[in-house]
């Protein structure tokens, strides 16, 4: 793809075209980045295995989070 031109494969607009409405949508990503923040902020202090771990984490609740995504809108098709 193209950089600069418009497409529909961020996981945003996969998430409106699966049926989740933009508030929804929004409000979702509002919680997961203030998460990630918060967690990372307050990790800190933490010994490097810890924060490994959490990375894997949010990584892994990502990953969840497309993976689902991908498989309601190939439902909606």
């Amino acid at each position: 793809q193209r950089l600069w031109e418009a497409h529909r494969s961020h996981l945003y607009q996969r998430m409106i075209l699966g049926g989740i409405n933009h508030q929804r949508t929004a409000l979702f990503w509002y919680v997961a980045m203030s998460a990630a923040a918060i967690a990372a902020r307050w990790s800190i202090s933490w010994a490097i295995e810890a924060q490994i771990a959490l990375l894997t984490a949010e990584i892994a609740l990502y990953a969840t989070a497309s993976f689902t995504v991908g498989v309601r809108a190939r439902l909606q098709r």
